[in-house]
């Protein structure tokens, strides 16, 4: 029998603060007026006697559940579970929470069955943002869009965002005190896919910041963080040590990179210096991030990673700018520094990537002048034929 079933009688539940009958009393009730109306119908000594049978069973059932019933109502109230906070600051710029996992990571399975490659092996090569990944919900957990949380509270939908992690006092030793700081990114820029390996300049480039007596930081959007540690560490241990790894200088799990990066200023004691910075990363998609932190990105190649010749470029421009007073705006300046940025979060140099150009709204709103090379052509609303094909030249050898 459905205890909360409302087929016999409304008053058939679990007593309440505002209820003077309890359970039994009610389940009494009910026999009552069972028996009642079967004596009024006439059923014979011999039904009655099979029916009192299967009454004292169910009652002896209902017996035992309503012991459980208060037995449990006695106890003291447990206090409320906590769910865990994802670690290193996840959420912090998304000003939004993360859902918990409704179970196992779903593994994607190869068209030959005799291949299968885990949710790690996914995102330790960088899958994660792909399209069949994503639209098949693959990899949920291992790809930092859920968490596998510990809370077992029933009411523990989503977790909070937490404060941002870092600490702008919190210097390693006083030999993190640096004068110039130069961050890398983790995927495509110090590691490789397919075969996960370190990018073939990226040792050096690491080794040659620390001989320059630069301080050094990794500010990466995988959530894989254990095994980025595991990576870095085997790759430079002496530089990539537990205590840097657990510092401000290690920033994983954050997609938008403006306040891990001020993290990793703020670990060198440089959140006031951010020219004094320069950060190496594949997507330039992440450019909008450095900008809104102060700090130069420098663009690799994917497949290819952090070179020498991109290292040296980074470096020079990074030790041009360090210290320079900061200049308004020159008047009329041809500048993709100074260009006005169309609302949203993409950049300038993305508009320019994707053909956006010489879209109406872009010219009418006097955005991304010096990227398209429209300086001069004010009030315009068009673009002219012979502007629209120098764009590619000019905008390589200013911003290049």
């Amino acid at each position: 029998p459905n205890l909360f079933s409302r087929r016999l009688d409304p008053a058939l539940e679990v007593r309440s603060a505002n209820q003077s009958t309890t359970l039994l009393d009610n389940i009494r009730k009910v026999r009552q007026e069972f028996s009642e109306e079967n004596a009024a119908e006439g059923v014979s000594q011999g039904g009655m006697d099979v029916v009192r049978e299967e009454v004292k069973e169910v009652e002896g059932i209902l017996d035992s559940i309503a012991d459980q019933i208060e037995t449990i109502a006695a106890r003291e109230p447990e206090e409320p579970l906590v769910c865990d906070i994802i670690p290193n600051g996840w959420g912090t710029e998304k000003n939004a929470s993360i859902p918990i996992c409704g179970g196992p990571d779903r593994v994607p399975v190869h068209a030959n069955a005799s291949l299968s490659f885990s949710c790690e092996d996914q995102a330790a090569w960088g899958k994660c943002e792909e399209d069949w990944l994503v639209s098949g919900k693959y990899c949920m957990g291992a790809c930092g869009r859920c968490t596998h949380t510990t809370c077992s509270c029933p009411d523990c939908k989503r977790l909070k965002a937490p404060e941002l992690l870092c600490n702008a006092n919190q210097v390693l030793s006083s030999g993190a005190n640096t004068s110039n700081v130069v961050i890398f990114d983790f995927d495509d820029t110090l590691k490789l896919h397919h075969p996960a390996r370190q990018a073939p300049e990226g040792l050096w480039a690491v080794e040659e910041t620390v001989r320059l007596g630069y301080g050094i930081a990794i500010a990466t959007a995988s959530c894989h963080t254990d095994y980025v540690k595991k990576f870095l560490g085997e790759m430079a241990p002496t530089i990539f040590t537990p205590e840097f790894l657990e510092s401000n200088a290690f920033q994983s799990c954050q997609k938008k990179k403006t306040a891990p990066l001020k993290c990793n200023l703020a670990h060198y004691n440089l959140l006031d210096k951010p020219e004094c910075a320069v950060f190496f990363d594949d997507s330039i998609s992440n450019e909008k991030y450095a900008d809104k932190a102060g700090i130069k990105m420098i663009e690799v190649q994917k497949g290819v990673g952090v070179t020498k010749d991109k290292y040296r470029k980074g470096i020079q421009y990074m030790l041009n700018e360090c210290g320079k007073p900061k200049q308004p705006a020159p008047e009329g300046a041809c500048d993709p520094r100074y260009d006005r940025s169309p609302p949203g979060e993409h950049t300038c140099k993305e508009q320019h990537r994707w053909g956006k150009c010489n879209e109406t709204w872009l010219i009418e709103g006097d955005y991304c002048a010096a990227t398209c090379g429209r300086c001069g052509d004010k009030g315009n609303t068009t673009t002219t034929a012979a502007t629209r094909a120098r764009t590619p030249h000019s905008v390589r050898s200013t911003l290049e």
